[in-house]
């Protein structure tokens, strides 16, 4: 459709290269983020990532390593499981992966929105607001990943 409004014929091709992988990852950790899951994974604390995004859990995967971000023990993509945050269906599907139970999990997001459904469901939560954070009485902030290691109990 966007093609067409283009003016753009699609042929084999067009289409071949449009869906290829990229060379290069689609985004770039934050620099603290390789140190804190290391340690976090050093120290045994599962890992999951929960992601409202495109693709199979497998290519978000490799591409988080690609990134330096390590191993994750579970991924949840909302195009491969046909919901996406808040719906409660995507925050069971990474504890139940991770066969933890909710208050057993603490989530971390960058929108308040989706951190407060957490919380509505008996998850641990903060939102990482890198900013300022806002002053929101019902959803903790934090401004860097080195800020959860206390929450989960380590130095």
């Amino acid at each position: 459709m966007i093609l067409a409004e283009l003016g753009v014929e699609p042929n084999g091709e067009l289409l071949a290269e449009l869906s290829a992988p990229l060379d290069v990852p689609v985004f770039e950790a934050f620099p603290e983020a390789p140190g804190v899951l290391g340690h976090l994974r050093e120290a045994g604390v599962k890992l999951a990532i929960v992601t409202n995004n495109w693709g199979t859990a497998e290519s978000f995967l490799r591409l988080t390593t690609q990134v330096g971000l390590g191993e994750f023990d579970a991924c949840v993509v909302s195009a491969e499981i046909g919901c996406a945050k808040p719906d409660t269906g995507i925050y069971r599907q990474a504890s139940d992966l991770l066969e933890l139970r909710p208050d057993e999990c603490l989530f971390v997001d960058d929108v308040r929105a989706f951190v407060a459904a957490a919380l509505e469901l008996g998850y641990l939560g903060v939102a990482i607001c890198r900013a300022e954070p806002a002053e929101d009485p019902g959803v903790a902030s934090i401004r860097s990943l080195e800020e959860i290691l206390p929450l989960v109990g380590l130095p």
